[in-house]
């Protein structure tokens, strides 16, 4: 019986869910030293075993894509709704503290805090934007120190409620209520510092949102 010898080169590249008798019998098949039926069966099985994996994993993508679209949509109902809850309790916090009474705190569809005997406009009006931004960024710096791998859901929510809040104030024209800034400029705030304000606030929170899509979309999906 004729010894075949062949030479393969030093960088041959086997596919890895190939096994050795599937690659090497198609290889003889491609030289001309056997014939179509003798890897035929060989070719069937090793077909199945490259698609079938393929089609797995394109399914288990596709899982992974429902689930993670699912996960952000609940994630920003929760910081839209978290931001409106911590604007607001500015606003009770510096009531309470200096002497205002709460009537009423509206959380949806658009948050409020309806107050009286308010004698201090610029504290009381002002707190929800800044304990807004303020609350947000120290509990997402509490966090980092405990090292929590979920640490960017916190870091995003900080970002969420310094753009929301900044965008709010320094975006809004109103010279009366019932808007925050309105209500501050009709107290005689300074215009130019609430812009100043929400700029430093959007950009602070575009700061921290920098890179951090790679949590949410990770390269692999």
């Amino acid at each position: 019986m004729p010894t075949i010898t062949i030479d393969l080169p030093d960088n041959l590249n086997v596919p890895a869910n190939w096994d050795a008798r599937a690659f090497f019998s198609t290889k003889l098949y491609e030289a001309g030293f056997l014939s179509s039926d003798q890897v035929t069966q060989t070719a069937d099985v090793q077909a199945a075993a490259c698609v079938e994996p393929a089609e797995e994993t394109k399914r288990e993508s596709l899982t992974m894509r429902i689930y993670r679209w699912t996960f952000i949509l609940l994630f920003m109902s929760v910081c839209w709704f978290g931001m409106l809850a911590v604007h607001e309790l500015g606003h009770v916090l510096a009531a309470w503290s200096s002497g205002a009474t709460v009537e009423r705190v509206v959380l949806l569809p658009i948050s409020r805090t309806d107050t009286s005997n308010v004698e201090s406009p610029l504290f009381v009006y002002g707190a929800g934007a800044v304990i807004g931004v303020a609350l947000p960024v120290l509990i997402w710096l509490t966090v980092c120190g405990f090292r929590w791998k979920m640490v960017y859901l916190f870091r995003f929510f900080a970002g969420f409620c310094l753009v929301a809040n900044g965008a709010y104030i320094g975006s809004d024209f109103s010279v009366i209520g019932p808007t925050d800034a309105g209500l501050l400029i009709e107290h005689g705030a300074n215009r130019l510092a609430l812009i100043l304000f929400g700029m430093l606030c959007v950009s602070v929170g575009l700061f921290l949102w920098h890179e951090q899509s790679r949590f949410f979309f990770p390269k692999s999906c």
